[in-house]
């Protein structure tokens, strides 16, 4: 008997071997596509953290910097008045007409 001719089909048995392989394979591409989202997502919360962080930062420098401005602006109409009041002593008057 002649001996028999290879199929061109593969067998029965060498479909469940590359069902298997591929199956392993895809759960494999499945598991390092989750890792990366996972990672994908951890970068964005980390950003997002660092954006907060950055933006508080920058209101309380805001809030001192507007602190030190009407600070300054008190002294200077503090000051602004006590020069008044000295210029209407001066003149020989009180200092309440100059407050008016």
């Amino acid at each position: 008997m002649p001996p028999r001719r290879q199929s061109a089909r593969p067998t029965r048995r060498r479909k469940g071997e590359a069902y298997r392989a591929n199956e392993a394979k895809r759960a494999e591409d499945r598991a390092a596509k989750q890792a990366k989202k996972e990672q994908k997502a951890a970068e964005g919360r980390r950003k997002h953290a660092e954006a907060q962080v950055k933006h508080q930062q920058k209101l309380e420098a805001q809030a001192k910097k507007e602190a030190k401005a009407a600070e300054k602006r008190a002294a200077r109409e503090a000051k602004a008045a006590e020069q008044a009041a000295r210029k209407a002593e001066k003149a020989g008057g009180s200092a309440a007409p100059a407050a008016r």
